[in-house]
Formats: C-alpha cells, sequence, structure tokens
C-alpha cells in the first residue's frame, strides 16, 4: 500500500481546497485550519474511510471496487458530475462509499456519514434487524418446546420432594 502522496500533489489538493472554502491557513502558514468539513484524498489501494461525495478529481479517473457493498463484480468509474438524490446506490457516481477500495486513481472527497450512518451501516442494521425478526425453524420450535417441558418436570420434581 502506498504510504504517502508525493508533495506537487499534495499541494496541489491543499490548494484546491482552500480555493472551494474548505480549508484556510493560519495567518502563520505554519498549519492548516479546516472549516465546515472534513475532507478525505483518496489515492490507489487505498480503502475509503467513510461516505464521502467526490469534490475533485486529481488524475484522470477514479474507479473503485465497491463489491462490498454493491456485490457488483467490477470496478466502477467516479466523477464530479451531479446526481439525482433519490438514486439508487449503484447511480450515484459522484459518491464514495465506506469500506470501498480505490482501484485507479486520486481524488478528493467531503465526508458526509460515518460509522452506522454510512450506506454500509444503513444494510448492517437492517441485518440486525431482519435477524430479530426471523421466524424460528421448525426445529428449533420443538427444541424449545421440549426445553419447556424439562423445565416443568424439573420444577415439578423440586416442588414435590
Amino acid at each position: 500500500m502506498r504510504s504517502s502522496i508525493n508533495s506537487s500533489l499534495l499541494l496541489s489538493i491543499l490548494n484546491t481546497l482552500i480555493h472551494l472554502g474548505y480549508l484556510i491557513y493560519a495567518p502563520d502558514f505554519s498549519h492548516l485550519v479546516r472549516v465546515h468539513c472534513v475532507c478525505v484524498v483518496f489515492s490507489y489501494f487505498t480503502q475509503v474511510p467513510a461516505d464521502c461525495r467526490v469534490l475533485k478529481l486529481a488524475s484522470s479517473t477514479l474507479s473503485l471496487d465497491e463489491g462490498s457493498l454493491t456485490g457488483e463484480s467490477v470496478t466502477t468509474s467516479k466523477s464530479t458530475n451531479s446526481v439525482d438524490a433519490n438514486a439508487p446506490i449503484q447511480g450515484k457516481s459522484n459518491m464514495v462509499f465506506s469500506g470501498s477500495m480505490v482501484t485507479a486513481g486520486t481524488a478528493i472527497g467531503v465526508v458526509v456519514a460515518t460509522g452506522m450512518s454510512t450506506e454500509m451501516g444503513v444494510i448492517s442494521k437492517g441485518v440486525a434487524t431482519a435477524r430479530l425478526d426471523e421466524e424460528k425453524t421448525p426445529l428449533g420450535q420443538k427444541l424449545d418446546e421440549f426445553g419447556n417441558q424439562v423445565k416443568e418436570f424439573v420444577g415439578g420434581c423440586l416442588a414435590f420432594p
């Protein structure tokens, strides 16, 4: 995994964010101050840490493997074009999702959801809810019935020694 991005690319990204109003320099230029949001730089072979909207492509293309989210086996190309808010996950070409792997390109994104608020978190909640609502199998029902009978028998034996 690549651990760093070359300095000229990083400087270009920071300048872009400053012009977009996402970051400002402190007066002494010794550090950056974040305003209004958190921005993330995605690069080849990195995992996306949160759901993010793509602000700017720092390369000609950006492709991601979203198979863990969508089940698709092919990579997905991303862009900065606007998309209808009601579009399905596969149609959100300006979004990168938590847990996806960048397969090509570099881009800047603004975080829009983290943790259980991400698309992956929504799926996890749905699976947990479905597990709770799941009916027992016939074997499970018979075992519960047998367990109740054993409990009543043992309780009766202890009540009348």
